[in-house]
């Protein structure tokens, strides 16, 4: 596949299914309707292909292979979530890779986007990849070789686990050495990369011209807050303004990020007649698949 010229193949890579993938999918392929929109999933999802094209990761995932066998695990979180926010970089590489797609932009699933992303990925700065300051949640990927940069520094971190637990100044040294509190994780090694390779990175998560991407709603950003989140008055009933809490001047979100994904159906703005019919049908997927789970856990007892 190939790219349009003047439009960003929107990208999102999730195994299994979830009952928000119907809601963030559509609404990015309503707001971005010259866009191609990518789920990289698996069976589970596949009936997502009624509004998204669909590849499936394990064809793509030998190529994680590399980190996988030098992968340490130290973080709160199971290897499964952890390490697998990792791994997805490596096989989006490779799927880029494959399939031919010089740029596209990658987006976590439960990522809401409210503007027209590849007009916005023409007012940035030139940069071969973004981020939001600490996640590269929100990935403008316009170079593959500078996700390549970024897979092989992972690798190389992993591989040489005594030097780098023994440079000073970066974030996995200190995290390693009892330091610092927190997690090992893609995003620490998002901020060791940006640390060694300046300009490989741009922070889409710092407001230019009173619009800015979300860190995450749950997150102030410098914006006022109301009940633990981002306090978000609407243009339109479509467009989300958050306000800046030192000058009260309205900054336009380009998307919004949910931790507390309960949060999302009360900001979807693409309901349609359409979309009721791939929520109901998603629905119904899911709840086949709850109970197929269900014979199969149970059948060895019955036999």
């Amino acid at each position: 596949m190939t790219a349009k010229k003047s439009s960003f193949p929107i990208v999102t890579l999730y195994r299994g299914n979830r009952w928000f993938l119907p809601y963030t999918l559509y609404q990015a392929r309503k707001t971005n309707p010259d866009s191609e929109i990518i789920l990289i999933g698996d069976d589970e999802n596949k009936h997502l292909n009624c509004i998204c094209r669909h590849y499936r990761c394990d064809k793509y995932d030998s190529a994680a292979d590399r980190v996988r066998k030098v992968y340490r695990h130290k973080s709160i979180w199971r290897p499964e979530f952890e390490y697998v926010c990792i791994e997805r970089w490596f096989i989006l590489r490779e799927f880029m890779l494959r399939e031919g797609v010089d740029r596209c932009l990658y987006l976590d699933s439960d990522i809401l986007v409210f503007s027209d992303l590849s007009r916005i990925s023409r007012e940035l700065p030139p940069s071969p990849m973004t981020w939001t300051g600490y996640s590269a949640h929100v990935n403008f990927i316009t170079d593959v070789s500078a996700l390549t940069e970024y897979c092989d520094f992972v690798v190389d971190v992993f591989a040489n686990h005594e030097r780098s637990i023994a440079e000073p100044d970066t974030l996995y040294g200190r995290i390693m050495r009892g330091e610092f509190d927190s997690n090992i994780s893609d995003m620490v090694f998002f901020f060791d990369f940006n640390t060694k390779h300046p300009g490989r990175l741009f922070d889409v998560a710092v407001p230019r011209n009173d619009t800015v991407f979300d860190i995450t709603i749950e997150q102030d950003q410098g914006m006022l807050m109301e009940n633990g989140i981002k306090k978000i008055g609407w243009k339109d009933s479509r467009t989300p303004f958050a306000t800046d809490a030192a000058t009260l001047r309205p900054i336009q979100l380009h998307t919004i990020h949910f931790w507390k994904r309960e949060l999302i159906p009360p900001h979807f703005r693409a309901r349609d007649l359409r979309f009721f019919f791939v929520l109901a049908w998603s629905y119904v997927v899911l709840y086949a698949q709850k109970i197929a789970r269900k014979v199969k856990k149970r059948s060895p007892v019955e036999q």
